[in-house]
């Protein structure tokens, strides 16, 4: 029979204190478990095993010899180590990213996408999606951590939309062709379309130039979720006068006359007003004994009048006036307004033919435009009976752009710039042949940069306009894995690390 007088002492460690557990141990060669700072009595002397049982979430010690000498007392320890496991979490898509999406688990800190969070506890956990305006986050997801494992989920962000319905008045600007848009789209809109698919938020409305028409500003319009928003654009007739002064007197006393469009008849000097801005035609009252003026293509510009000046030909006398033709080039300056006269008269269009031009030398005269060189003045012969046909081009005034991009990092990744939606160019690049005036020069997007935001450029006739673009390097991009603002992983559950002892005695 052993001798039972021995007294045994066992410590056991723990990592972390969790309330609600209650741990045991079991002694060789006895079946009972025995909690930690119990006392066990009746032992015999010599060798026993310490056995430490299993508990969900911890890594128990292994097991333990202990040698019982009479009369002494043994202390044994034992610690339990904590499971860990990490979660991984991607979220989509890349704008939502963009404004600002993040996720977290049990309440803790925020983390962006892509983010391995370490030291997790072994269990279940939630994660939760951040809010941020004009998406519709993910609902909150269980996950569940296993011990030296990484747990990848991801979650699923919803661009919040809604539509647009845009009104455009008068009806006659509608079947002139106005139509409206959404700036940066691409699709022009007739009135009362709807556009679905908005992003919630501030969205600009522009509309579209027709001739004859003032077109309204652009407007600022706010995009609710599932909303449909209603707005509307007036367009304004835009007009000008015409006025024509007769000659001579005699064919005025006859009854000479002219009329616009084949509209109402007007005497020498009357001045019509109201027209709408662009090309009339004006024709003359047919009076026996004399001979009419051809009738003329007149330009009417807005908020001014068109002067013109006519003569009738005393069909009794000999003919001793010709005609003049001039034609324009190129399109683009007759677009912007290129006209021609003889001798300080009224302004003519590309094409158009002036009658009763005394024989002999005239001085033919072009219309100075913006941003356009005119032709220089010409001396034209002109032949009783005869049209002298006149061909002159305007040329336009240009400028150049250069561009530096800088630090020199981002120009090696691929950063360019381009100007007007045109051709991408590296650095230091020069466009030639801008017309002179304001261009909008933007730079492309390059990952893990803040790229600059668009310029309105003022090209200078023949001169070179040089500007520096610098980019930013981003840093609200977190690379991947790694920890956030010193976060421990630690999720709870008590703090920090302690020790928890027991005696056994006998």
């Amino acid at each position: 029979m052993c001798k039972l007088h021995k007294q045994v002492f066992f410590y056991i460690f723990f990592m972390y204190f969790i309330g609600h557990y209650v741990f045991f141990l079991h002694l060789g060669g006895y079946s009972e478990w025995k909690n930690s700072g119990a006392t066990s009595g009746l032992l015999c002397v010599g060798d026993h095993t310490i056995e430490f049982r299993d508990i969900s979430g911890w890594t128990k010690p292994g097991n333990q010899t202990v040698s019982l000498e009479k009369d002494q007392t043994a202390t044994v320890s034992g610690t339990y180590t904590q499971q860990n496991g990490s979660v991984k979490v991607t979220i989509s898509p890349s704008a939502a990213v963009s404004a600002g999406a993040q996720w977290r688990v049990d309440s803790g800190s925020w983390h962006n996408s892509g983010y391995t969070q370490s030291d997790i506890v072994v269990g279940t956990h939630t994660v939760a999606f951040r809010s941020i305006s004009g998406w519709t986050a993910p609902g909150s997801k269980s996950v569940t951590i296993e011990n030296g494992q990484t747990t990848s989920t991801s979650g699923t962000y919803t661009q919040q939309t809604g539509s647009l319905t845009v009104t455009i008045d008068p009806s006659a600007a509608r079947s002139a062709g106005a139509q409206w848009r959404v700036v940066d789209g691409d699709t022009w809109h007739n009135s009362g379309d709807t556009q679905s698919g908005l992003a919630v938020g501030d969205h600009t409305v522009e509309y579209k130039a027709i001739s004859g028409w003032a077109t309204p500003g652009n407007q600022i319009v706010t995009i609710e979720n599932n909303q449909n928003t209603n707005t509307t654009g007036i367009y304004t007739k835009e007009t000008g006068s015409l006025k024509v002064t007769i000659e001579p007197s005699e064919a005025l006393a006859a009854g000479a006359q002219w009329r616009v469009d084949g509209g109402s008849w007007h005497s020498s000097g009357d001045t019509e007003s109201g027209l709408a801005v662009g090309n009339h035609t004006v024709d003359y009252k047919v009076l026996s004994g004399w001979t009419e003026p051809e009738g003329m293509m007149v330009i009417v510009n807005e908020g001014e009048t068109t002067l013109v000046n006519a003569t009738y030909s005393d069909a009794s006398q000999p003919i001793t006036t010709g005609a003049l033709k001039v034609t324009i080039s190129p399109p683009e300056a007759i677009s912007a307004g290129a006209q021609w006269r003889v001798d300080d008269g009224s302004w003519h269009s590309s094409g158009d033919t002036q009658s009763g031009v005394a024989e002999g030398s005239h001085t033919l005269e072009f219309k100075d435009i913006a941003s356009w060189s005119k032709p220089g003045n010409q001396q034209v012969t002109i032949t009783s009976g005869e049209t002298e046909t006149i061909s002159a081009a305007y040329t336009q005034k240009t400028g150049a752009l250069q561009v530096m991009l800088s630090p020199s990092e981002v120009v090696s990744v691929g950063a360019q710039w381009r100007v007007d939606g045109g051709v991408w160019h590296d650095s230091g690049d020069m466009e030639t042949n801008l017309s002179i005036g304001n261009h909008i020069m933007e730079c492309n997007d390059v990952s893990g940069w803040i790229t600059p935001t668009d310029q309105e450029i003022t090209i200078t006739e023949d001169q070179t306009t040089t500007i520096t673009e610098t980019y930013e390097k981003d840093e609200t991009v977190e690379p991947e894995g790694g920890n956030e603002s010193g976060d421990s992983g630690d999720d709870g559950g008590g703090g920090g690390c302690f020790v928890s002892s027991m005696i056994w005695s006998f």
